[in-house]
């Protein structure tokens, strides 16, 4: 990464600046700080971004049909596939007292 990339993404901008990406290079010059910075740092807050997305998504399709009686359950799930603890079954049987609560 670093300054390479960097140059290359300027010489980039400026080779297609006048070609059918038009759009796209203006895109890229509009938001040229943030792009530089994704391209110059190691750091992401991909895992962060994707975990909001998993809760956007669940509330937008649960939200309508049961309001937010399982919205709770519903998001609690998902982050716990991974713990060893968890189980479904008691999920279903509602045995976890801080799953089964409503909000």
């Amino acid at each position: 990464m670093g300054t390479s990339s960097l140059d290359r993404l300027d010489k980039f901008i400026n080779e297609f600046r006048d070609s059918k990406v038009n759009g796209f290079i203006n895109g890229i010059e509009k938001d040229i700080a943030p792009i530089k910075n994704a391209i110059s740092f190691p750091y992401s807050s991909g895992f962060v971004e994707g975990n909001n997305n998993k809760f956007k998504l669940l509330k937008r399709i649960l939200y309508g049909r049961s309001k937010l009686v399982n919205l709770f359950k519903k998001c609690y799930v998902p982050f716990l596939m991974n713990n060893t603890d968890f189980k479904l079954v008691d999920l279903i049987k509602q045995k976890n007292s801080t799953i089964s609560c409503t909000v």
